[in-house]
């Protein structure tokens, strides 16, 4: 049997309504020597069924069942039975171009890649579709250490010294990355439920090791968005949770020299302070607490010593950002609340 070209790990959990058109994305692929990796992840719906079933379609396709743990844990499960060549992995409440997977396996071996990234749509639930296509995604390739650490850096919204561009879109499922890296250094995702925002940290370790990146200008990842997503919905403890996250990924620069580890921390500030405006916008858009209650909300946020540092120490952020954190650093939590309600009746109407 030939290794597969790329091995697409799918975790799956609750999302039976969109699991047809993820998985009939990845089986039209013009790269047909691919193997799929169903990860059912405890999922209490029809899911793991209709997992079993494409199985016994299509011998490409191959299934583990398992109990809950959550998303960065059932992409490990199917890391450990992966035999393809590089990995990939895919949301499965999104769905892929069908030419994605060949575009990236080409420009990787092409250029001998440990990481191969392309654009992506972002899919909005009133059906309007954005393409996202970094300008970097122009580049050739990025192989200098330099360079390569400037990338991580810009991963993480931070000043660089030889990139010149905005923050570049951090998430696991735009590439493809190389399986003997993964297996050579035994990378492995952390729990979603130990660091919000798993993928990132996991790309922070890879970039760390790996030797080049490539790039396909092209928007091939169909992200779409979903009002019941991790990422979307309210959750009391999802400040504190990011908090931690911050704390982890200072952690994992520590290794770059001081230059460079003070710029990711700008960059990890910058994200922090993005991350207390979005929790606003999720107080008040979904949490049905009573206004008072929102304000006192506002005011630990505003109290937050990380959040007092950041305030101190960050750098380019957007003029909406901006007036946040003069909200913030005058704690002002009436003006937060009308602010982000101004802010969502506009994006309401967008």
């Amino acid at each position: 049997m030939n290794t597969p070209a790329v091995s697409i790990i799918v975790p799956v959990y609750k999302t039976e309504q969109y699991l047809d058109r993820c998985i009939q994305s990845l089986l039209g692929q013009t790269l047909e020597n691919i193997e799929i990796i169903l990860v059912d992840d405890g999922s209490p719906d029809c899911s793991p069924s209709m997992c079993d079933e494409y199985a016994r379609r299509d011998k490409r396709i191959k299934v583990i069942h398992k109990q809950n743990e959550g998303l960065g844990f059932a992409r490990n499960s199917g890391i450990d039975i992966a035999q393809g060549e590089y990995l990939a992995f895919v949301d499965s409440d999104d769905y892929v171009d069908i030419s994605m997977f060949e575009a990236l396996y080409t420009k990787a071996k092409k250029q001998s890649s440990d990481i191969c990234f392309c654009g992506y749509k972002r899919v909005k639930s009133n059906g309007m579709i954005k393409d996202i296509v970094h300008p970097l995604l122009q580049t050739k390739s990025l192989a200098s250490s330099e360079e390569i650490t400037d990338f991580l850096l810009l991963t993480l919204g931070a000043p660089t010294s030889t990139l010149r561009y905005e923050s570049f879109p951090n998430s696991s499922w735009t590439s493809i990355y190389s399986s003997a890296v993964l297996r050579e250094k035994k990378l492995r995702f952390y729990s979603e439920r130990q660091y919000i925002s798993e993928d990132v940290i996991f790309n922070i370790d890879f970039l760390l090791v790996c030797k080049r990146i490539s790039f396909v200008p092209r928007a091939l990842y169909f992200y779409c968005e979903n009002n019941n997503s991790l990422t979307t919905t309210y959750r009391k403890d999802r400040f504190e949770h990011f908090k931690v996250f911050y704390q982890a990924a200072l952690n994992k620069i520590n290794v770059l020299a001081e230059d460079h580890y003070q710029r990711g921390e700008i960059g990890l500030n910058n994200n922090l302070l993005s991350c207390a405006r979005v929790f606003c916008k999720q107080i008040v858009a979904q949490s049905h607490l009573p206004r008072k209650e929102m304000y006192i909300e506002f005011a630990k946020i505003a109290n937050d010593p990380l959040i007092r540092y950041a305030l101190k120490k960050n750098f380019g952020l957007t003029f909406n950002q901006k007036i946040f954190n003069i909200l913030l650093k005058t704690r002002s939590t009436r003006f937060i609340y009308l602010s982000t309600k101004l802010h969502l009746k506009k994006l309401s109407k967008a």
